[in-house]
């Protein structure tokens, strides 16, 4: 048997990637199943790329499910999804979970049931529940393939169809391993040999029960630690800076007790899943001159909060600069659902950041400082500084970056351009992640907490509709791209 990993694209253009860039897609996971190998001109042999032996697989994108995978590591990856999938059903249906069912697979049969997964096949709620509960349990674990993912292949396809983001390339269609349209599957990892991470000597990958399916992820080695270095030293980074708006209105509207556990769900729901050090994050492997597949790396950001500003920053790496722009809107837009809008900045410099000691000095600090400060609105501005580094070549579907200046306070007479001249002409496109990701608009929400400072939510406001309206400015190049203008 041979580990084969069908490429996700092709790219026209033998020069694509352009030399320096890099690329950021969706991630996909591969299906292990003894089924022979498949014809060479079908996929790459990774045996000659990564070194190990394994069943024959082929490739599934996951465009739902598996868009974001965050863990620390694959074994407290089932912890992970305990925590961050929602496992309160939909109300008319909670009466048909039972009191052992866990929390993953509530979650996930909740979403699909959420998506009509029954009413696609035509049966009841009762039936599919307890199919999707078969699947589940027929599906093994151990201490490789750590946790499984219910697979509804009619609610995926049937979720609405997207423009194809990337230019130049196509996707290389393949047979599918499972043709069933529900099924479960155990995720394991492996690394860029090909080698099974946290597997004991002589693991065995194959399943005790021969219908349990299981899948692999490649994952990347970076150049920068995962742990945080005993001692402090400057680095250049991304940093990003967040303020909680009417944090001490809010505070004497609540009293301390709330507020404590109003901040301490903040920190749990919006920050942690978001930026918790050294999540994996897709990426695309490159294999030859034109063939490309999923891959993940660790991201290794880090955070602090004080009162009511949060920091969170990633050595810089061109590669670093997409995922971590993401997971700022992620935290944005969950602390804007929590009810406790934020206003912030990101820049990039060289400077001393450093939980272990407390240590936070540098330039970009007092940049990312002023620029908080001196918007008017709830939102976040990428800081002129961001102009000396590297952007990668956004390869996602959707950039979290829009051309735009946000609104400023009125400087003083003698420094007119006090405040204007610390912005990039970027800003984050939060309302483009609270589209995938909430069921209410933005304006709503932000409506609904417009009790005080009036200016600053309509300016949001107004944004949010400017994003809404040119969702696709990135997939049309032009010479005269919308701006926001502030």
């Amino acid at each position: 048997m041979s580990l084969i990993l069908f490429p996700l694209a092709r790219a026209h253009d033998s020069q694509w990637p352009p030399p320096g860039k890099d690329v950021v897609a969706f991630v996909g996971i591969v299906f292990l199943e003894k089924m022979g190998l498949a014809p060479a001109n079908k996929g790459i042999n990774l045996k000659s790329h990564y070194g190990s032996a394994t069943n024959s697989t082929s490739l599934l994108r996951f465009t739902i499910l598996f868009g974001r995978v965050n863990s620390t590591s694959p074994k407290q990856t089932a912890k992970r999804m305990n925590e961050r999938h929602d496992d309160k059903p939909p109300p008319e249906f909670a009466h048909l979970f039972l009191p052992s069912d866990e929390k993953p697979f509530v979650g996930l049969v909740s979403e699909y049931l959420r998506k009509n997964g029954h009413g696609l096949r035509q049966i009841s709620a009762e039936t599919y529940i307890q199919r999707c509960r078969e699947f589940w349990c027929e599906c093994e674990l151990d201490e490789v393939f750590c946790f499984k993912i219910l697979v509804d292949t009619l609610v995926q396809e049937n979720e609405p169809k997207k423009k194809h983001p990337w230019s130049g390339m196509e996707v290389v269609k393949d047979t599918p391993v499972c043709n069933d349209d529900l099924f479960c599957v155990a995720i394991g990892m492996v690394d860029e040999k090909g080698d099974f991470i946290d597997a004991p000597p002589g693991y065995d990958s194959s399943p005790k029960n021969p219908r349990s399916k299981r899948g692999v992820v490649v994952g990347r080695k970076s150049d920068v630690l995962a742990e945080e270095p005993n001692k402090a030293h400057p680095e250049s980074y991304l940093v990003a800076m967040l303020d909680v708006l009417g944090f001490e209105r809010k505070l004497k509207e609540i009293g301390l007790d709330a507020m404590q556990q109003l901040y301490d769900k903040l920190i749990t729901v919006a920050v942690t899943p978001h930026v918790e050090e050294n999540l994996w994050t897709p990426t695309l492997a490159s294999h030859g001159s034109n063939l490309f597949s999923p891959a993940l790396f660790r991201l290794p950001v880090r955070h602090a909060y004080f009162s009511d500003t949060l920091l969170f920053w990633v050595a810089y790496r061109p590669a670093f600069v997409a995922p971590f722009l993401e997971r700022c809107c992620g935290v944005f837009c969950e602390a804007l659902r929590l009810g406790l809008p934020l206003r912030g900045s990101v820049v990039a410099g060289r400077c001393v950041l450093h939980k272990k000691t407390s240590t936070y000095l540098g330039d970009a600090l007092v940049e990312a400082a002023w620029l908080e400060k001196a918007q008017e609105w709830v939102g976040v501005t990428l800081g002129v500084s961001v102009r000396t580094i590297q952007f990668p070549f956004l390869m996602s579907q959707e950039p979290m970056i829009i051309l735009g200046d946000p609104p400023l306070k009125e400087p003083l007479q003698e420094e007119p351009d006090k405040y204007r001249k610390l912005v990039s002409g970027l800003v984050l496109d939060w309302p483009r992640y609270w589209r995938g990701t909430q069921t209410d608009t933005p304006r709503r929400r932000l409506e609904e907490l417009r009790i005080a400072e009036f200016q600053k939510y309509d300016n949001a406001i107004r944004f949010a509709e400017h994003s809404a309206q040119h969702a696709d400015w990135f997939q049309t190049p032009s010479p005269q791209p919308p701006v926001f203008k502030g």
